[in-house]
């Protein structure tokens, strides 16, 4: 169940207003959750993915489920069509793997979208980004949104996520009413990766200690990132970057 505050907060933001909403990658973690959210704030939600099985994860009577698969154009371009928003958050999202299926899904699904996008110029894109494209294996403290990208990155979901990004910004040059936001460490109901691997490898004995142990990490509480992605559908100007934490460091 989505907490009722975060409810209201989106009702009051949206001001009565009832918008189309797309949200690619919607039977997953976050997109589960912030089509709910929409759902719950009276939004007229479309949830796309390629598992009808997985629907139970954004189960909710008024979200329609659109079979679709990200990498197929013609199917992308009939889900985004006559839609206000579109929330992009499909993604092949796991730390290592070749670099082919990450840069089918990531960077060409994306493409996908954005020229769908480009056929109704008055959908408002919100790509779905990660701080792991900021990642190089060092510490790092206050990493603004324009800072300087590694290199190299640190695996190929990172380098995919970061081409992706690159493909919105050129969308935003012509004309594509687009807004990222990137996302760091999100945890929360309905999360199946990143605390409980922790919590299995901690009973198991297998959770090394990094450093001193005194590390500092930030997270991201599911619903703070389906708000934020809320308020990017109304706000922010085309092109801007933005990167949603906790701001409580652990």
């Amino acid at each position: 169940m989505v907490d009722s505050q975060a409810i209201m907060a989106v009702r009051q933001l949206l001001h009565g207003k009832q918008l189309r909403v797309l949200i690619t990658g919607g039977t997953g973690f976050v997109g589960a959750r912030v089509a709910c959210l929409l759902a719950e704030a009276d939004q007229i939600v479309t949830i796309t993915g390629r598992n009808r099985y997985r629907t139970r994860h954004a189960w909710h009577p008024r979200i329609r489920f659109l079979p679709c698969d990200i990498c197929d154009a013609a199917e992308v371009e009939r889900g985004c069509r006559e839609q206000d928003v579109v929330i992009h958050a499909a993604a092949l999202a796991t730390s290592w793997g070749p670099a082919r299926p990450f840069h089918e899904v990531n960077v060409t699904g994306t493409e996908n979208v954005v020229r769908a996008c480009q056929l109704q110029p008055t959908t408002r894109l919100v790509h779905v980004s990660t701080t792991a494209i900021h990642f190089e294996f060092r510490d790092k403290l206050d990493v603004a949104e324009d800072a300087t990208l590694p290199k190299r990155f640190a695996c190929e979901y990172a380098k995919s996520k970061a081409a992706a990004e690159g493909v919105v910004q050129d969308a935003v040059h012509r004309g594509v009413n687009a807004i990222i936001v990137r996302a760091r460490a999100v945890f929360g109901p309905g999360d199946n990766a990143l605390l409980p691997r922790l919590l299995t490898a901690a009973k198991k004995g297998r959770l090394p200690t990094i450093g001193r142990g005194d590390n500092r990490v930030d997270l991201t509480y599911v619903d703070n990132l389906a708000y934020a992605l809320c308020l990017a559908m109304v706000r922010g100007e085309p092109g801007s970057v933005c990167t949603i934490t906790n701001e409580d460091p652990i």
